[in-house]
C-alpha cells in the first residue's frame, strides 16, 4: 500500500509539474500575444497619425493653390467642403470655390457645380444653369459631364 501511495504521489507530482509547465507556457504565450497586439496597435496609431498629417499637408497645399487662383485646387477644396472630406462640411464655401474654378473653365468644377444646381445641393435647384454648366464641361470632353448632359436631355431637364 505504501508503494502504491509513493507511486500515486510521484504520478501526482509529475502531473502537477506538467500542468505548471503548461500554465507557464500559456502565460508566456498570452504575454507574447498581448505584446504583439500592442505593437500592432501602436503601428496602426502611427499610420493614422501619419495619414492625418499627410492629409493636413494636402489641405494646406490646396488652400495655398486656391488662394493663388489655381482652379484645380479650388475644385478640390470645394469637394472637401461639399463632402466633409478632411474639412468641416460647408456647402456655401464649396459652392463659392466651385464657382471660381468653373469661371476659369475647369471642366471638373463646371460639372460639380452643375450637379449642385441640378440637385439643389447648397443652392437653389436650377436645371437650366445645371445644363449650361454640363454643356461647357462636356465640350471639353469631360465624360461625367457628357453623361450628365445626356441624362438631362433624356429627362427633359433644362
Amino acid at each position: 500500500a505504501r508503494e502504491l501511495r509513493k507511486g500515486a504521489a510521484a504520478e501526482a507530482e509529475e502531473l502537477f509539474l506538467g500542468a505548471a509547465a503548461t500554465a507557464e507556457e500559456l502565460r508566456l504565450g498570452a504575454a507574447s500575444e498581448a505584446g504583439e497586439l500592442l505593437l500592432r496597435a501602436a503601428a496602426e496609431a502611427m499610420e493614422l497619425r501619419l495619414g492625418a498629417a499627410a492629409e493636413a499637408a494636402e489641405v494646406r497645399l490646396d488652400y495655398e493653390g486656391a488662394a493663388q487662383g489655381d482652379a484645380a485646387s479650388q475644385s478640390i477644396l470645394a469637394f472637401r467642403h461639399e463632402h466633409a472630406n478632411g474639412l468641416v462640411q460647408e456647402q456655401a464655401e464649396g459652392l463659392r470655390l466651385y464657382t471660381q474654378a468653373a469661371a476659369q473653365g475647369f471642366a471638373e468644377a463646371q460639372h460639380a457645380l452643375g450637379r449642385c444646381y441640378l440637385t439643389g445641393n447648397g443652392t437653389a435647384h436650377d436645371e437650366k444653369k445645371a445644363t449650361r454648366l454640363f454643356r461647357k464641361a462636356a465640350k471639353q470632353g469631360f465624360a461625367p459631364a457628357q453623361f450628365a448632359l445626356g441624362s438631362c436631355f433624356t429627362d427633359g431637364a433644362g
